[in-house]
């Protein structure tokens, strides 16, 4: 009980709210709840005071608790006064809660420009039939949300919709998703638990880049018998810009259906070049019982068969009525259709759009969605004109099962390779690149490479520089900038670097240390060890 009324800050998202996932609503940490763990905790002299410390400082500094306003509960039982501290609260890059299979990712932690995403999905009391749910942050606000609960847990659109797949951010095999035995009302519901297959930083553990994370989960459908992967990342591209990776595969024959609600007024699908796509009144496809719920949805529109890239955007108001919007960059492929509609009124949605339909997009596939995934960018921005990400573009290849390709071009003339695989063991060749692993990153300005990520795994190689991990599933990271190279890594690393030097050092801190050179190809390579942030010069 002592821990319990501390936790739920460390799975906040920038604005103080936690995920909705399950029988749930848009929750924060409980001010009462530390209010008496503080007194336990400076009564015993508990180890844990400076970070509850810490907390309540944060909650009262976001707005969020006035103690003042505590009433006589407050005044009983609180601690006349909270001890001064020092103490800062800091949130993990990425954190997990074991018991209902949630793994969250952040990029910063201010209210407007802090990036975070979360998966769930697991079997416990109060669960909803999910899968593997998503839910990520835009500025102020959780944007793509999980509905929460109904109007009550034995109501009909709480059995049949709320606590069912097409109420939340996933993907649907066979229009037939549901738990086993099918079950929609209070307690556990049947679907078994997403396994972490990789995640880079690991939970509460420190990051090797600033920019860029992952989480990679799988799971097994068992109501129809649909195994899925899904990789979810994070990269930063500049302080207040930055956007969410999505590659997700569903290896049903008969059909998939990729799901995904958001906050806002309105979805609107675009082409490339941002202009809008004539879509045609419909009726979302059914399946039988329709268990997951899709004939909940209204204002039903479809656009058939298009196989190029397209854009769905939301458009959304904060309580200040400045515009802003969320881009979703889906990559295109065959026997696509695309559906945009509304979801039920939701609890979980804050201030502006609590109690309101709420617009989502659908991509469905009537075939595997292994060989051709659904991939998709997310990037939440203020401003008509004010986005990043300019396209993307997905290689085509006969390995697509098991690995992905995604180029992510930028306005200001960024370009990140990103290069995602279910099969760490294999290694891969895209262009002028090579790959082995879950999950890695090339970012460059302009034709010049400027950073190189690998996430976990044990090789990265373009442009003459290359990254090899001694271990399996090494992570590290090397920012480049002229002459100046920075490297994290975990493990001895072997770096690879397309120059000619006969000395090679490396700086940490007030450290000096001279690294062995050898050969390699066109230029030399060196071993690093287990470092933060050490620079690396040569002559």
């Amino acid at each position: 009980l002592f821990r319990a009324s501390y936790a739920m800050l460390k799975y906040s998202f920038p604005n103080l709210t936690v995920g909705a996932f399950g029988d749930t609503g848009r929750a924060s940490q409980s001010a009462e709840s530390l209010e008496i763990g503080l007194l336990g905790a400076v009564k015993y002299n508990q180890p844990e005071l400076p970070e509850m410390l810490a907390s309540m400082k944060k909650m009262i500094d976001g707005g969020i608790y006035n103690r003042e306003k505590s009433g006589f509960l407050g005044l009983l039982c609180f601690l006349p006064e909270i001890p001064a501290t020092t103490s800062v609260f800091q949130w993990p890059r990425t954190g997990s809660l074991e018991f209902a299979k949630y793994y969250l990712q952040r990029n910063g932690t201010d209210p407007k420009t802090g990036l975070m995403v979360g998966v769930q999905g697991a079997t416990y009391n109060h669960n909803h039939c999910n899968g593997m749910s998503m839910e990520l942050y835009g500025p102020g606000e959780v944007w793509g949300i999980d509905a929460g609960t109904g109007p009550n847990y034995e109501h009909p659109l709480h059995r049949n919709y709320y606590s069912q797949w097409a109420a939340h951010n996933t993907v649907v095999a066979a229009g037939m998703s549901s738990s086993i035995p099918f079950s929609g009302s209070a307690g556990a519901k049947n679907i078994g638990q997403i396994e972490l297959a990789a995640m880079e930083p690991m939970p509460d553990q420190p990051a090797v880049s600033p920019d860029c994370s992952f989480t990679d989960t799988r799971y097994l459908d068992k109501s129809t018998n649909t195994n899925q992967s899904r990789t979810l990342g994070i990269v930063r591209v500049s302080d207040i810009n930055g956007y969410y990776v999505d590659i997700y595969r569903s290896d049903n024959a008969s059909s998939n259906d990729y799901v995904y609600h958001n906050i806002g007024d309105k979805v609107t699908f675009l082409d490339e070049k941002h202009e809008p796509l004539a879509v045609t009144e419909s009726n979302y496809p059914v399946t039988e019982k329709d268990y997951p719920g899709f004939r909940f949805y209204t204002d039903v529109k479809k656009l058939g068969k298009y196989t190029n890239n397209l854009i769905a955007r939301f458009d959304i108001q904060d309580e200040n009525h400045n515009q802003q919007y969320l881009q979703a960059l889906i990559a295109g492929a065959e026997n696509r259709d695309y559906y945009q509609a509304f979801s039920l009124k939701t609890k979980t949605s804050g201030k502006v759009y609590s109690g309101k339909p709420l617009p989502l997009f659908t991509v469905r596939t009537e075939a595997e969605a292994k060989s051709h995934p659904f991939v998709v960018v997310f990037e939440p921005y203020q401003g008509d004109k004010n986005y990043a990400v300019e396209r993307i573009s997905v290689e085509k290849r006969n390995d697509g099962d098991v690995f992905t390709a995604l180029t992510v071009f930028c306005k200001d003339g960024k370009i990140q390779r990103i290069f995602q695989s279910v099969d760490p063991a294999k290694k891969f060749s895209s262009e002028n690149a090579g790959f082995a692993g879950y999950y890695g990153v090339a970012g460059f300005v302009g034709n010049k490479l400027s950073s190189l990520y690998l996430g976990k795994g044990s090789e990265i190689a373009i442009s003459g520089y290359s990254i090899k991990s001694k271990t399996a599933e090494g992570s590290a990271n090397v920012a480049i900038s002229g002459k100046s190279i920075t490297i994290s890594c975990n493990q001895d690393t072997e770096l690879g670097l397309p120059i000619s030097a006969k000395k090679i050092w490396m700086y940490q801190g007030t450290s000096r240390k001279e690294l062995p050179v050898s050969k390699s190809g066109n230029g030399i390579s060196i071993i690093v060890p287990a470092v933060n942030n050490a620079q690396i010069a040569w002559e």
